[in-house]
C-alpha cells in the first residue's frame, strides 16, 4: 500500500494536517449544497466568466469537504513515525497493496453531483480553463475516461490546455499513442517557459545523473529528453511510450490540483507537485484515528496505484546505453525513486534470457531465446504468451519480433554486426503480468569467432545453424539431469586453417563462505572443473561450424563460468557464458 500524509513537525505529534472533527450537521450542510440544482440558468447566462467560476470553486470546495469527512479509518505504517522518503511537509511510503481503501459511496454519489454543477455551468463559461479542465478531472477519477475525452475535445480553452487535458483522458484510457500525440501537440503550443518546465526530467534522475542533466540549458534537452524517455520506455513493443505520457498526465493533475481543493486540504507547494511527479496522484484516500494529543486533529492519506514499478535506468545506462546490463533496470527496487503502475501489468517479473551473435557476410544474425516458464510458473497463468524481442539502436530506431508462443520461445533476428540495446517483452494477458529483460548487446571483438549457443542436448547434436537455434535455451541455467549442448562458428582464415584446438572448461564461481569453509576441512569435496578439449582440421570453407555436449551432473549445483577457447598457432580466441548448474 502506497501512503502519503504529512510529516511530523515534533516528535510529539504524529501528523500535522489539521482536519478539525466536524459536527454532524455540517456534514448533512454541506452535502445539501452540493446536491442542490444549479438554480435560475437563464439568470446566470447574464452573469460573467468570474462569477460563474466562482460558484462552480463553491461547489468543488464543498465536494472535497464532504468528502474529507466521509474517509475510511485505515491503519498501517503511517501509525508510526516513521518515513521512507520525506519530500517537505510529506511522508510517504513505499507499501504496495492488492487491495486500496473503498471508497464510501455517498463520496461517489456527491462526486456525481459535483458534476452534474460542473456540466451546467460549464454551459455558460465554455472558455474557461478551470470549469473545463475540473470537469475532466472528475470524470476521470470516476472511471469515466471516455466521457473525459468527450468533455476534452469539446474544450475550446487556450489550445495547449485542451491538448493536455485530451492527453490525460486518452492515458486514462489506456491509449497511450493517442496521449503522445496529444501531448506532444501541447508541448508545441506553450509558452518557452511552461514548456521547459514541464520538460524538466532532473527530478526524476538518479542523483549521479542528476548534475550533467541540469547543466545542460533547457532549449538544448531535447536530445537529452528524448534518449531518457526511450531507455525508460517500459514497452518498446507496445505503441507510444506510457511511462512519458504518465509523467505528463501527473503534470496536467498537478496544474488542475494547483486550482483548486484536494483531499488533502493544504496549500500547494513544490513538495506536492514533486510528490505527484514522481509518484502519482492518489486513487484512494484514507484517514487516520485522531490524535490523543489532539483529538481534533486528522491525517489525510493518499493511496497511489499498486502494484507500482521504477522503470528508469541507473546513470550509467543513461550515459553509455549499449555496455548497459539487465541489472541496470531494477523494477521492483523496494525504495525506487520514481513509481508507476501499468494498467496492464499488476505483477513484473524478471526474464534471463540467452543472446548470441552469428556474422552472417556484411551482417549478422541475432539467436535471441527467453524461457519463462522455468522461473515463473507462479506468474504466467498460462501456456500461451504475447513475446516480443525488441532491437534498438536509438529513440525511434526499432526492430520488432512477435510471437504468440509458449512459455519457451526462439527467435533468429537478421541485424546490423553494430551494438544495440535488446527487449525481451513477454505478456501473459490472463494474469495481467509482464516479464522483461534489457540489456545491451554487441557483436564479438574478434569476427573470426561466434558466441557460444548454448542448446537443449536431449536431441543430440545437431548438424546445421538452423537446427541448433530451434533448441536455443532460453536461460542461462543448465540442469544436472540432462547434459546441454553448446554450438559455434569459425569464419574467414580461422576457418581455412590446417589445424584448430578446442578448449571447453566449466569452473565454479562465487561459491558461499560455508560451502569454501567446509571444503578446506574437509566436510564436503571440492568439485573439480569440467574440462573438454580436442584438436580438429575445419571445413575448409568460409564458415565451419561445431557443436558438443556437455556433462555437469557430477559438480554441485552453483554458479560457473564457461569457457570456450580456440587457438590456431599463436593465435588464441575465447568466449565466457556466465550460467547457473541447477
Amino acid at each position: 500500500m502506497v501512503g502519503t500524509a504529512l510529516a511530523p513537525p515534533s516528535a510529539r505529534l504524529l501528523y500535522s494536517n489539521p482536519m478539525r472533527a466536524p459536527r454532524v450537521f455540517v456534514a448533512s450542510v454541506s452535502l445539501a449544497l452540493l446536491l442542490a440544482p444549479v438554480r435560475a440558468v437563464a439568470q446566470s447566462r447574464t452573469d460573467n466568466v468570474s462569477r460563474v467560476r466562482a460558484r462552480a470553486q463553491r461547489a468543488q470546495q464543498q465536494f472535497e469537504s464532504y468528502r474529507r469527512r466521509q474517509l475510511p479509518v485505515t491503519s498501517g505504517r503511517w501509525a508510526s513515525n516513521e518515513c521512507d522518503v520525506r519530500i517537505g511537509r510529506f511522508c510517504y511510503w513505499h507499501d504496495d497493496a492488492e487491495d486500496l481503501p473503498r471508497e464510501p459511496e455517498a463520496v461517489a454519489v456527491a462526486r456525481t453531483a459535483l458534476l452534474r454543477s460542473l456540466d451546467s455551468l460549464g454551459a455558460l463559461a465554455r472558455n474557461d480553463t478551470w470549469m473545463v479542465g475540473q470537469r475532466v478531472r472528475y470524470l476521470v477519477e470516476s472511471n469515466r475516461a471516455a466521457a473525459a475525452l468527450r468533455a476534452a475535445t469539446e474544450c475550446s480553452a487556450a489550445a495547449w490546455w485542451c491538448a493536455a487535458l485530451r492527453g490525460f483522458s486518452q492515458q486514462a484510457l489506456g491509449d497511450y499513442e493517442g496521449a503522445d500525440r496529444e501531448f506532444d501537440a501541447a508541448l508545441a503550443t506553450m509558452a518557452p517557459a511552461q514548456r521547459c518546465h514541464w520538460t524538466d526530467l532532473s527530478d526524476l534522475l538518479p542523483d549521479a545523473a542528476r548534475k550533467s542533466y541540469r547543466a545542460v540549458p533547457c532549449e538544448h534537452r531535447d536530445s537529452v529528453n528524448s534518449r531518457i524517455w526511450w531507455l525508460a520506455d517500459p514497452r518498446w513493443a507496445l505503441g507510444g511510450n506510457d511511462l512519458r505520457t504518465e509523467v505528463y498526465a501527473r503534470l496536467t493533475m498537478a496544474e488542475l490540483v494547483q486550482q483548486a481543493r484536494s483531499a488533502h486540504d493544504m496549500s500547494w507547494g513544490d513538495d506536492m507537485a514533486q510528490l505527484m511527479l514522481r509518484y502519482g496522484w492518489p486513487a484512494a484516500w484514507s484517514r487516520t484515528l485522531p490524535s490523543t494529543v489532539d483529538p481534533t486533529r486528522i491525517s489525510v492519506i493518499g493511496h497511489e496505484p499498486s502494484p507500482s514499478f521504477d522503470f528508469l535506468p541507473e546513470a550509467h545506462a543513461l550515459k553509455d546505453p549499449f555496455k548497459a546490463e539487465a541489472s541496470s533496470w531494477t523494477p521492483t527496487a523496494p525504495k525506487p525513486l520514481t513509481r508507476y503502475a501499468p494498467k496492464y501489468a499488476r505483477r513484473f517479473a524478471e526474464l534471463a534470457p540467452q543472446v548470441a551473435w552469428f556474422a552472417r557476410r556484411d551482417s549478422a544474425v541475432i539467436v535471441a531465446a527467453y524461457e519463462a516458464g522455468a522461473l515463473h510458473d507462479t506468474v504466467f497463468a498460462r501456456d500461451s504468451v504475447d513475446a516480443a524481442v525488441v532491437l534498438s539502436r536509438g529513440p525511434g530506431e526499432i526492430a520488432i519480433a512477435r510471437a504468440k508462443t509458449a512459455r519457451w520461445g526462439v527467435f533468429v533476428l537478421p541485424t546490423p554486426a553494430i551494438p544495440a540495446l535488446v527487449s525481451f517483452e513477454v505478456m501473459d494477458s490472463a494474469g495481467i503480468a509482464l516479464a522483461r529483460s534489457r540489456f545491451g548487446t554487441r557483436p564479438p571483438t574478434d569476427s573470426a569467432l561466434s558466441d557460444v549457443l548454448l542448446f537443449d542436448g536431449a536431441g543430440g547434436i545437431p548438424e546445421t545453424f538452423e537446427a541448433a537455434s530451434a533448441r536455443a535455451l532460453g536461460t542461462l541455467i543448465v540442469s544436472r539431469q540432462v547434459p546441454f549442448g553448446l554450438y559455434w562458428e569459425l569464419y574467414g582464415d580461422l576457418a581455412q586453417t590446417d589445424s584448430v584446438t578446442y578448449a571447453v572448461s566449466v569452473e565454479r564461481r562465487g561459491a558461499s563462505l560455508w560451502r569454501r569453509l567446509a571444503e578446506r576441512t574437509r566436510l564436503a569435496d571440492r568439485p573439480q572443473p569440467v574440462r573438454v578439449g580436442f584438436e580438429e582440421r575445419p571445413g575448409g570453407g568460409m564458415v565451419s561450424a561445431r557443436s558438443l555436449l556437455v556433462d555437469v551432473s557430477h559438480i554441485p549445483a552453483g554458479e560457473y563460468r564457461l569457457t570456450l577457447t580456440v587457438r590456431s598457432g599463436e593465435r588464441m580466441i575465447a568466449r565466457t557464458r556466465e550460467i547457473e548448474v541447477r
